[in-house]
């Protein structure tokens, strides 16, 4: 009060107090909204991770995918990976941990690398989810689904247990858990993976649509942009959904060749050819994917615009950033519409 009386009292005395007040009421005005100019959380950070699923054989597509995630790991340095899920084949053993994860990611653990994973229908098998969830390497730290932030509160992930919620299965305690959490997170980025895809081309099992029905409610109001989910054993990039990207990345170990739909209508690039993984770097601008088989060859690549900031942040921050635009492997553009609903390019 103090302070504004101050710059009232300052203001009577000419032009230069107008310009005073109206500095003042910006700065106080940020102060109160909690995101003051030139302090957004994780402006200057870049985020870089690895996703991979289904891929817990302990065969030699296995270790050809691993071997060029070291190889980008040489170029691009990134810190984690996120899996989403089918860890360890078949039947999600303890006794396979060394052969199927250890060993085929050993330089990478060597260096340091965290491995954040998901459960699959592979890794639930007989309950061994209970050691699954309490292995050190897989950091889930005692929890079926959990959250963790990178970047200084850049980016917020969200692992998903759809073991209880595929088919409809309403895990109900899950469901509360996501929401309150999508709604507490002030990340920029929210990103959630799990292990069944809500939307897939895959012939062998597709879109779980009544998992949908429940889920996608949830991911559109809490604002997440981007979903990774396995699954089927292909790779494909689904036109945005409500303002959602969802990738299907589901062979990093297992491939099941001639299983892409591609008359569904939902597929921007698809590939049912290669062994994969997915390359992705994040800024408070956007986010930047790369596809790459077993062989080092990029199968897709492209860019993903960051959600427009909520209301509560200050008009010129808002524009500043702007809205974006997402850019495809083709150098195209694809029309959709932001989290927000603005409509845009997105």
């Amino acid at each position: 009060m103090f302070v504004v009386e101050g710059l009232i009292g300052f203001c009577r005395r000419g032009l230069w107090g107008v310009f005073v007040v109206w500095l003042g009421c910006l700065l106080v005005g940020a102060v109160v909204d909690g995101s003051a100019p030139g302090s957004l959380v994780g402006e200057n950070a870049v985020v870089k991770f690895a996703v991979i699923g289904d891929f817990g054989t302990g065969g030699q597509a296995q270790k050809k995918v691993a071997e060029q995630m070291v190889r980008w790991h040489d170029r691009h340095h990134y810190t984690f990976v996120i899996t989403v899920g089918d860890n360890i084949y078949p039947f999600g053993s303890p006794h396979d941990y060394r052969r199927k994860f250890e060993i085929p990611y050993a330089e990478l653990l060597r260096r340091g690398v965290t491995f954040y994973a998901a459960l699959g229908n592979h890794d639930v098998k007989f309950g061994r989810w209970k050691a699954a969830i309490n292995y050190p390497l897989f950091h889930m730290n005692g929890r079926r689904y959990y959250s963790f932030t990178k970047g200084d509160g850049l980016v917020e992930f969200f692992a998903l247990d759809s073991t209880r919620l595929s088919g409809g299965r309403r895990d109900e305690e899950q469901l509360r858990w996501l929401r309150n959490a999508l709604r507490a997170s002030s990340a920029r980025w929210k990103i959630a993976y799990f292990h069944h895809p809500i939307y897939s081309s895959g012939k062998r099992h597709g879109s779980d649509v009544r998992m949908r029905r429940i889920l996608e409610p949830i991911l559109v109001e809490g604002g997440v942009r981007v979903v990774f989910s396995g699954h089927d054993h292909i790779y494909e990039r689904i036109a945005p959904q409500h303002g959602i990207t969802y990738f299907v990345t589901g062979a990093a170990g297992k491939l099941r060749r001639g299983n892409l739909n591609r008359h569904t209508g939902l597929t921007v690039v698809g590939n049912d050819e290669v062994h994969h993984f997915l390359y992705v770097e994040v800024t408070a601008q956007e986010m930047r994917f790369e596809a790459v088989s077993e062989d080092g060859e990029i199968i897709d690549s492209g860019r993903i615009a960051a959600p427009v900031p909520s209301a509560r942040r200050s008009p010129s921050v808002i524009g500043v950033l702007g809205i974006g635009e997402l850019i495809d492997g083709n150098g195209g553009t694809t029309n959709g519409t932001t989290i927000e609903g603005v409509s845009g390019v997105s």
